[in-house]
């Protein structure tokens, strides 16, 4: 019997170690330059979503005017660089407040209610806020209908997002 709960203490600590383990995650620079119509596209959110299932950490980042950008992982304890290795959906979304709505605005707040929103989107749905206009073609925010996929090997990973307003677009 002292066995079984021996057994059972060693088991446990070894599945524990994989738990929520992400502060120790590998992670690989992700950087790149994105245009919409041939133009630097500046203050995009630009978001990585695994294809194949998993963690749903969110890693992501926001366009520079001259549309470059540095994807990063944030963790409880720090913000590292990049994503892991692994197939990636790209997201895209760049926003105009409707001038109508009147209230203050919190950046922080309105990030962390995006991203809350984005993660509680069932596949198919469309992210919708009266209050906000999409500047770009919606179906580049939507996982089910963007285009965009991006494959993050280990080292840098430099990449181009070149989108259209049609809907279409490539990475390269």
């Amino acid at each position: 019997m002292r066995n079984c709960f021996l057994w059972l203490g060693v088991m446990t600590l070894i599945v524990s170690s994989f738990g929520c383990g992400g502060e120790t995650e590998d992670v690989n620079p992700v950087t790149g330059k994105i245009t919409y119509d041939g133009k630097p596209l500046a203050g995009a959110r630009i978001r990585l979503e695994a294809t194949a299932g998993g963690a749903s950490r969110v890693y992501s980042c926001d366009s520079q005017a001259d549309g470059s950008f540095t994807i990063e992982a944030a963790y409880s304890t720090e913000t590292k660089q990049g994503a892991p290795v692994g197939t990636y959906k790209i997201l895209v979304g760049k926003f105009e407040k409707d001038e109508s709505a009147t209230e203050e605005s919190d950046p922080d707040a309105d990030e962390a209610a995006e991203l809350a929103e984005v993660e509680n989107q069932q596949e198919g749905d469309d992210v919708v806020d009266d209050a906000v206009k999409s500047q770009i073609n919606e179906k580049f925010n939507n996982s089910s209908t963007t285009p965009l996929t991006v494959e993050v090997k280990a080292g840098e990973n430099n990449i181009t997002i070149d989108l259209k307003a049609d809907g279409t677009g490539t990475v390269k």
